[in-house]
């Protein structure tokens, strides 16, 4: 990614809409599918490492999503 080979020395915090950051969970985990998408709350946060390691780090105290 552009952004890592910037700032490789850096720290990145990305933020966006649901939508394009379950397109790039996706990207980075094959296992990240629209089930696991309607599963995220607002707000949420995940952890993405250099080795492309996803990890949710939100507490369960976002707000749920109303995608049925």
């Amino acid at each position: 990614m552009e952004l890592e080979e910037s700032y490789s020395d850096k720290r990145i915090l990305l933020s966006s809409h649901g939508n394009l950051i379950g397109i790039l969970l996706h990207y980075l985990d094959s296992s990240f599918d629209y089930e696991r998408w309607k599963q995220m709350t607002f707000p949420d946060c995940f952890l993405i490492e250099k080795d492309a390691t996803v990890r949710r780090i939100m507490r369960d105290n976002g707000h749920k999503n109303d995608r049925n």
